[in-house]
């Protein structure tokens, strides 16, 4: 949604949160990842200033369909997405394109020595210690951006 773009500390992010369109499983994932760098060289904020000129509240409104009386864009994403993957990335790892993406990103993260308590904070998952889950705050937008 438009309005989880958002900056703070100087820095461009996203807000994962629960809203009309999206559920989260628990608090955990309400979160606040940065802009990636090349978004932003892509005029991304731009892109977001003109649907909000514009009166648009979803961030990429064709995803909604005024003819559908169940509009979820999760589904419109999956059909136009899934079978690309699917064709471009031909194994069983590919079976489940999301799920994929997202073990990719976190052994990306891993063999490039980011913490395991950064990639849970990214991926929005609590930590497995005491200290992770309970004494520690969430990696800030400022080490987030760094990576």
């Amino acid at each position: 949604m438009m309005d989880e773009i958002v900056q703070s500390e100087g820095i461009w992010a996203i807000r994962i949160k629960a809203n009309e369109i999206r559920r989260i499983k628990n608090a955990q994932p309400d979160r606040m990842l940065p802009v990636p760098s090349e978004l932003l060289r892509l005029n991304f904020v731009d892109y977001v200033q003109r649907l909000k000129d514009f009166g648009h509240t979803a961030l990429f409104p064709e995803l909604f369909s005024p003819y559908l009386r169940k509009n979820d864009p999760g589904d419109r994403f999956y059909k136009d997405f899934v079978p690309v993957a699917r064709r471009c990335m031909p194994n069983e790892l590919w079976a489940r394109p999301i799920h994929a993406l997202r073990h990719g990103l976190v052994d990306t993260l891993k063999q490039a020595g980011v913490s395991e308590g950064v990639i849970e904070d990214i991926s929005g998952r609590l930590g497995k210690t005491e200290t992770a889950s309970r004494y520690t705050n969430p990696a800030g937008l400022s080490l987030l951006q760094m990576i």
